[in-house]
């Protein structure tokens, strides 16, 4: 739909950005100050993470929100080998930090966590009333 202030059509990234000049995204006060801004010279340029977040609230991608993206395949291996060498606590904690705002994260980090301290716990009483010597 063409800006009812200056008749200006958005096409394919550029429909991101007047998302984000948009009442959809901001207050009068905003949009007077951005009005402003452009009339002045400025060009917006709104970084990727914004125009994602735009283009994810007009309905034209499905892909989830960066903040809730998975680990990295080196997060794991490093998640593994600390809770292999040191603790599955730390597997524990980071569940916990990350349960809110990162829930696929977190439910990799508990789909990893849970089995090792499984093998440890057994490890551990398996020594402590069996005697692994």
């Amino acid at each position: 739909m063409p800006c009812k202030a200056c008749g200006f059509v958005p096409l394919r990234q550029a429909r991101a950005v007047a998302w984000l000049f948009s009442s959809h995204h901001l207050n009068e006060p905003e949009l007077q100050e951005a009005e402003r801004r452009i009339r002045a010279g400025d060009v917006p340029d709104p970084s990727k993470a914004l125009r994602g977040m735009a283009q994810r609230a007009m309905g034209a991608i499905d892909a989830p929100a960066p903040e809730d993206r998975s680990l990295q395949p080196h997060e794991v291996l490093l998640l593994v080998v600390t809770e292999v060498v040191l603790t599955p606590l730390v597997g524990l904690a980071l569940w916990h930090g990350l349960r809110e705002r990162r829930p696929r994260a977190a439910r990799l980090v508990a789909r990893i966590t849970v089995p090792i301290t499984a093998v440890l716990f057994v490890i551990w009483l398996a020594d402590r009333f069996g005697g692994i010597r």
